[in-house]
């Protein structure tokens, strides 16, 4: 700007000289001007007298272009620090209100899973309520029919005989009129009395045997409870005679005899025979997996029975048995090793040199010892010598509640829900769990609990 500023002077000062040396000149167009040095300074001098009041006046210009180009800095400055002032608001505005926003969101959601829990153990109380009534129901009526037949047949009998005595009356002409008269007779005074006290004998028979019934009930339970103590010295017996003739390692016990083969086999030792899941890649070789969980997709809510069978896939989510944990592990001494990876990558693992699970009559009772392992000892401190407990089967000492509800998952619960189930409700990501209202163990994503004889 400074340099056209100068150059618009200089033209203007030209046009002036042009036009002052045409006034103070006449010559022709074919004259030649020659002048010496004493006029070339006199043109000199008046020339820079007729330009300086220009220069004078571009210098004040140039000074205050400076002016305004510094002032302009100063500005813009000025408004670059307002901008980031209010971009840095507007971003801190935004981020308080995206956190408001997801922290209103998270309590909305713990809410509505609070209400839908309470509500789901509400329809579990209550579907199990109406099974029991229906069940005390139908049992009334089916004792109350019992009754009706068993008075049936013996009215029906009752008449029979009645009617077997008429007719052997009717063959004796001579008696005919005298029986008629007595069989009224009968009929009127002893029938009441007949039949008073056939209901009194049918009462005290029901009575007797409703108590014959519920000795045999008794009986049937501690039959079975011996049956299956005997089961367990027997495989204990079968257990030493192997120790002793050398035979100890059945090669068909869990996964004893597959190798590093990874893969469903088949085990089969004294009666039993079934299904297992070896792993050679968790912990190393001769591993059978009785629970995994490494998708979600399997509800481990189940009930008694569920749990007392198994369920789920050996690709997938699955629990092997407690009757076939059971069975494993009465027939010889086992260890177990719990293998967790959490969100974040992590894996954790701990081991237990002494596992074992109770028959059914004694509720599948935990026994569990000899822990190593680099998390916090997760059973046996809290677990061992717990009974199972399911939604519909509450073995736990909480008396106010149920913990299968509580954690949405079968388990030996100890106290009110203290310890941490492995079978409780799975979560697909950190933010699920945290939204849940969890707070207390960090969860894991895939969890497997393997056996191996020792």
């Amino acid at each position: 700007m400074e340099l056209n500023w100068v150059a618009f002077t200089l033209c203007i000062s030209l046009i002036l000289i042009k036009s002052e040396s045409s006034f103070a000149t006449t010559a022709t167009k074919n004259e030649i001007c020659k002048a010496s040095r004493r006029e070339e300074e006199q043109c000199g001098s008046y020339a820079y007298k007729a330009i300086k009041p220009l220069l004078i006046y571009m210098e004040l210009m140039r000074t205050e272009v400076e002016n305004y180009d510094n002032i302009t800095s100063i500005k813009n400055r000025e408004i670059k620090g307002l901008q980031m002032k209010i971009s840095q608001y507007k971003s801190d505005s935004i981020k308080n209100l995206r956190e408001q926003i997801i922290a209103g969101l998270r309590e909305q959601i713990i809410s509505k899973d609070n209400e839908l829990k309470q509500l789901q153990q509400n329809v579990y109380e209550t579907i199990i309520q109406e099974l029991r009534n229906r069940t005390a129901r139908q049992d009334s009526e089916i004792k109350e029919l019992q009754k009706k037949l068993v008075n049936q047949y013996e009215n029906v009998a009752f008449i029979q005989e009645l009617r077997n005595q008429i007719d052997l009356y009717k063959n004796n002409n001579d008696n005919l009129q005298s029986i008629r008269n007595e069989l009224n007779k009968l009929n009127s005074l002893k029938y009441e009395e007949c039949t008073s006290d056939l209901i009194s004998k049918q009462k005290l028979q029901i009575e007797s045997d409703a108590i014959k019934l519920l000795e045999l009930q008794i009986q049937l339970e501690e039959d079975k409870k011996t049956i299956e103590e005997k089961d367990q010295e027997i495989s204990k017996l079968q257990n030493d005679v192997n120790k002793k003739s050398g035979l100890n390692d059945n090669p068909f016990v869990g996964c004893t005899s597959f190798g590093d083969v990874t893969d469903v086999h088949k085990t089969s030792f004294s009666k039993y025979s079934f299904d297992v899941l070896c792993d050679t890649e968790t912990a190393g070789p001769r591993w059978t997996v009785i629970q995994q969980r490494i998708n979600g997709k399997e509800d481990f809510n189940r009930s008694w029975t569920t749990y007392r069978e198994g369920f789920g896939s050996f690709d997938g989510d699955f629990f092997l048995g407690l009757e076939k944990i059971h069975r494993l592990t009465s027939y010889k001494r086992f260890e177990l090793y719990v293998y967790l990876e959490f969100f974040d990558g992590e894996t954790r693992y701990a081991r237990y040199q002494q596992f074992s699970v109770a028959g059914e009559s004694d509720e599948y009772k935990l026994s569990i010892s000899g822990f190593s392992g680099n998390v916090t000892d997760i059973m046996s401190e809290s677990d061992n010598n717990q009974k199972f407990t399911t939604y519909d089967r509450d073995n736990d000492d909480w008396n106010d509640g149920n913990c299968a509800f509580e954690d949405l998952g079968g388990w030996w619960y100890i106290g009110e829900c203290e310890t941490r189930s492995l079978n409780s409700k799975y979560h697909n990501s950190l933010y699920d769990w945290k939204a849940d209202g969890l707070s207390s163990f960090n969860p894991a994503k895939n969890v497997k609990m393997l056996i191996r004889p020792t």
